[in-house]
């Protein structure tokens, strides 16, 4: 099967959030951001990397990624993941989510989601995309790399370093998920006891300065026949504005330690696959290499998360 370049695929802005969509063969030309995914299978020691046809359009004949693919429009990452394992290596193997980064190719920016797996033996491949399979242990695909980089793809050379640290059991992935839910429970009670705290505020400033309005009301009537009332009533209205001030302050600290609890609240819930990785909380990005990433190192057992 030779590459779709008709496909329609989504057109993302800086942040990874479609805003159009493109035929894949304008892309690059137009110099739009777009998504794409790639998979490294191990067997055993080893990683399966697939050489590319001698036809292909831009790396012909070097090594990279066991399974790479453009995602189609409205396609989430795992779903596309999913789809290039059936098309290239004809396989439905468990795949672990690994991390998400940008680079530059030519005037776009790249999205990649990287998965993981793994393979009891070499699998068939589909020979009208892939020119063969080739196993190399780690330590060796890095040797290379450092000696002789064109050997692989560019997107390989920066997907390679990111998944060589890649996860030994799903039981650290279960134990990792189980602390990530308690402190998701206490992300949950820090949501409602600001919640309730910010209310609690703003119901007694609000009583106060209802009470200090209703005392002021009635030194006003009395304004008339007393200086010294007068002068009091100045300074009352004073620490009236005073006490107001302090109430739009204190309401406004409140929200701010809300949005912190919800921004908090959300991280945790990408972490365990509750929303869609496709949307990145802005802040919650690392540099490494020049390129924004983000990893968890979560275990995809087979459902769309």
């Amino acid at each position: 099967m030779s590459p779709n370049l008709n496909m329609i695929i989504d057109v993302v802005d800086d942040q990874n959030h479609p805003i159009g969509r493109v035929r894949r063969r304008k892309v690059l030309e137009e110099g739009k951001n777009f998504r794409t995914v790639h998979i490294l299978l191990f067997q055993s020691d080893q990683i399966v990397l697939q050489r590319l046809p001698v036809e292909h359009a831009r790396s012909p004949r070097l090594l990279g990624s066991s399974v790479a693919g453009y995602m189609r429009s409205g396609e989430t990452p795992f779903d596309a993941a999913r789809r290039r394992l059936r098309d290239e290596l004809y396989l439905s193997t468990p795949l672990d989510f690994r991390c998400e980064f940008e680079m530059k190719d030519m005037r776009s920016t790249k999205f990649v989601t990287v998965y993981t797996g793994s393979v009891g033996s070499l699998p068939e491949y589909n020979q009208r995309e892939i020119d063969s399979l080739v196993l190399m242990k780690e330590s060796e695909v890095s040797q290379l790399a450092r000696k002789h980089p064109t050997t692989f793809t560019p997107t390989f050379l920066e997907v390679f370093p990111i998944t060589s640290e890649r996860p030994k059991r799903k039981v650290a992935a279960r134990k990792s998920e189980e602390l990530l839910l308690k402190v998701y429970q206490a992300s949950l009670e820090g949501c409602r006891f600001n919640v309730e705290l910010a209310w609690d505020r703003t119901k007694f400033f609000l009583l106060l300065n209802s009470a200090l309005i209703t005392g002021g009301i009635g030194l006003f009537k009395l304004a008339d026949e007393s200086m010294l009332v007068s002068m009091f009533l100045v300074a009352f209205f004073i620490i009236t504005i005073i006490m107001s001030e302090m109430g739009l302050e204190t309401v406004s600290s409140g929200k701010n330690y809300y949005r912190e609890a919800i921004f908090k609240k959300t991280l945790i819930e990408r972490e365990l696959g509750l929303l869609d990785r496709t949307h990145p909380v802005k802040t919650a990005g690392v540099r490494s290499s020049g390129h924004a990433l983000r990893c968890w190192g979560q275990a995809f057992d087979g459902e769309t998360r």
